[in-house]
């Protein structure tokens, strides 16, 4: 190790999107601000990523772009092979220059295990310490027999307290709340005329339900995210046949100004989770938040943590229609949503968090 100033960090990712994604990739985007943030820190960092990523960090490409976006690989066994391959690659740069690095940190998820990094990085004999930040929930029964049997004693890191929940008696270092660039979101003080609908097409995140509440509301929905091959059933069938352009509206994807736009410019935010789906954080109702709008959703996971009494969390959708039609949300603090994002999830903040509570003590093991 260098200094107790100074940390020399390599962040893996999955290679699937784009870092930070043009549209659609909350995991990408953390790792985008984290890793610009750690070099404005005055760090000296290394992102794994795919080839077209923009970084203040020095990019190690491991697949020439995002793979998501390869004409090859869209099917998700294709999309996992390639990942593999971007983290083989990674692995072995890490193997053959493992005196380069302080500690490496793992966010490798969505369409490969997060815990392949760890058994590709025992194979190859890296001595280097290692971090992993679970992204998604911990309720997969390979992740439970993996974590339990091979690595109950591995340093982890979770994204919320309600995430431990599956897993519990892990080695949990910290819980490290995501963070944003505040500069990226626009303030708007005053609430627009329609609900907003913004996360992938799944079941689980309710877009159906956001629908029938908008609708009982009397309120225009416009609707924004992406459309896997494994959704596209239930968008055609549940969604879609709703869309007229006028009470409700699908505008695809949006990132960007475009993004910030679409959150500062609504009334609320719709997030009607099902039950089943345990929110592990939910980067999108942070950046909701960043632009006064209050998010509208259920207490299910991480909501009750991050967005706390800034928002309207309802068990039940009738809840939320009269949350909209008695004024509640028409009257919601925006400033204060605002504050409330400043004041726990700043990219600046996280970054601090993971080095002095998380890599240092990590780098103490070794």
């Amino acid at each position: 190790m260098e200094t107790q100033e100074s940390l020399r960090i390599g962040l893996l990712g999955s290679f699937d999107e784009r870092i930070p994604p043009w549209l659609y990739g909350g995991t990408e985007r953390f790792l985008a601000w984290l890793a610009n943030n750690l070099v404005a820190q005055g760090h000296d960092v290394t992102l794994f990523g795919s080839g077209d990523s923009d970084t203040l960090a020095r990019l190690m490409p491991c697949t020439d772009q995002a793979v998501r976006t390869m004409p090859e690989a869209q099917d998700l066994e294709t999309r996992r092979a390639i990942s593999i391959m971007g983290l083989e690659k990674a692995i072995s740069y890490i193997g053959k220059h493992q005196e380069e690095f302080d500690i490496i940190h793992a966010n490798f998820s969505g369409v490969a295990p997060d815990y392949l990094p760890l058994l590709m990085r025992d194979a190859a004999g890296i001595k280097v310490s290692f971090a992993t930040t679970f992204h998604g929930p911990l309720s997969a029964p390979n992740q439970k027999y993996m974590y339990t049997h091979r690595f109950p004693n591995e340093p982890v890191v979770s994204i919320s307290n309600d995430q431990r929940r599956p897993l519990p008696n892990l080695n949990y270092i910290d819980t490290v709340y995501h963070g944003i660039d505040l500069d990226e979101f626009t303030f708007s003080p005053n609430p627009g005329q329609y609900l907003g609908f913004m996360a992938c097409f799944s079941p689980d995140k309710g877009g159906a339900e956001a629908i029938e509440v908008a609708k009982k509301a009397g309120v225009p929905l416009i609707m924004a995210g992406k459309v896997d091959a494994v959704d596209r059933d239930h968008f055609e069938a549940e969604i879609k046949p709703h869309i007229d352009g006028r009470n409700v509206k699908y505008i695809g994807e949006v990132g960007g100004k475009a993004k910030d736009e679409f959150l500062g410019g609504a009334l609320a935010i719709l997030a009607p989770l099902k039950r089943r789906w345990k929110e592990p954080f939910g980067l999108a109702y942070v950046e909701t938040m960043a632009t006064g709008t209050p998010v509208i959703s259920r207490p299910w996971g991480s909501l009750p943590e991050v967005v706390g009494n800034t928002g309207f969390l309802c068990r039940e959708l009738n809840d939320m229609v009269t949350h909209i039609t008695s004024g509640d949300v028409l009257r919601s603090n925006r400033a204060a949503n605002r504050k409330h994002v400043e004041t726990y999830f700043t990219a600046d903040q996280m970054a601090r968090n993971y080095v002095n509570n998380v890599y240092r003590k990590v780098i103490q093991y070794v």
